[in-house]
């Protein structure tokens, strides 16, 4: 057998063995939505959007700004929150509001890091839809420790009235695994194959 057959051989055989191995998934494939609710109301394309990091302060402008990247690679235009709401607690929500006209920004997508909680997942998705954006905002101000066992909840709200459009969960993930990385990629995927935004 010459070199060359020698050569062809060898990566006839790797390529058999490579797709014999299943390669590792990504942290956004492992985690599929585990529960979605949508607005009856919804309707329009929200193509324009702020993300917002509900996240400890020192991960937030990280997933605000991967998730903004990601979307950005699919054509959605994506500002993170951190651009025109630099303290929170600080800046009221008339200034985060004049920031959304300045922009014509269409929607608001809110990324939380939740403790796991055992019951109806769908139910507690759906409980969204009495919730009101400033009072979500303000309780992951004050948040206490959620644990190791954790959800990622994903929400588009309308920037026009502030109503919930779409929110989704993610199945139970160890915190300490995901990162932000892993949170920003399933937001992100999320939002696109669920066909939210």
């Amino acid at each position: 057998m010459n070199w060359q057959k020698l050569c062809v051989a060898g990566l006839a055989g790797l390529a058999l063995v490579r797709g014999a191995c299943p390669s590792p998934a990504s942290k956004a494939e492992m985690h599929k939505v585990e529960a979605a609710w949508k607005s009856p109301s919804k309707g329009r394309d929200y193509d324009k959007v702020v993300v917002v990091g509900l996240t400890d302060k020192a991960d937030r402008n990280a997933v605000e700004d991967r998730v903004v990247a990601l979307l950005a690679a699919r054509g959605v235009t994506a500002f993170p929150s951190h651009d025109g709401w630099k303290d929170r607690k600080k800046t009221s929500f008339d200034s985060f509001n004049e920031f959304l006209k300045l922009h014509d920004i269409k929607g608001v997508v809110t990324i939380e890091v939740d403790a796991a909680e055992a019951g109806d997942v769908q139910q507690q998705v759906a409980a969204v839809a009495n919730e009101n954006f400033s009072e979500v905002v303000e309780a992951s101000w004050t948040t206490e420790d959620v644990g190791e066992d954790v959800v990622v909840q994903v929400t588009l709200w309308d920037a026009a009235n502030w109503k919930p459009m779409w929110s989704g969960t993610s199945d139970t993930l160890i915190r300490e695994d995901i990162g932000p990385d892993g949170i920003a990629d399933f937001a992100s995927t999320t939002l696109l194959e669920q066909d939210v935004l």
